[in-house]
C-alpha cells in the first residue's frame, strides 16, 4: 500500500485522497462454512452488509439457540509485494437477533 504521497495543489490533493480510498476499499472480507463460502468487498458507507454463506440459519432446538460457526477471513489486495497490514476495530457481526 502506498503511503507516501505529496500533494501541492487542490486537484493533486483530491486525487491523493481518492487514491487513499481506493487503497482502503481493496479489502475483501471472506467465510467459508460446512455449507459454503461467501463474501464480498468492502464499501463505503455504514450499515455495509455482507451475505449470509448458503445454508446458513438461525435455529433452536428444544429451546437451545444452536451454534452455525462462520470462520472469518480478510484479503487485502495493496498492490504491495511486501504485503500490507490491515487492522479491523468497531465492527459487528449480527447473525441472530432476539425477537
Amino acid at each position: 500500500m502506498n503511503y507516501a504521497y505529496n500533494a501541492q495543489t487542490e486537484a493533486g490533493f483530491n486525487e491523493m485522497i481518492g487514491d487513499i480510498v481506493d487503497n482502503i476499499l481493496g479489502l475483501n472480507v471472506s467465510y467459508l462454512t460446512e455449507t459454503g463460502s461467501e463474501g464480498g468487498a468492502v464499501m463505503e458507507g455504514n450499515d455495509v452488509t455482507l451475505p449470509f454463506p448458503p445454508g446458513f440459519a438461525c435455529e433452536e432446538v428444544n429451546d437451545i439457540p444452536q451454534t452455525f460457526t462462520i470462520p472469518f477471513f480478510t484479503t487485502f489486495n495493496s498492490g504491495d509485494p511486501l504485503g500490507s497490514t490491515v487492522n479491523l476495530s468497531n465492527f459487528r457481526l449480527e447473525y441472530c437477533p432476539f425477537q
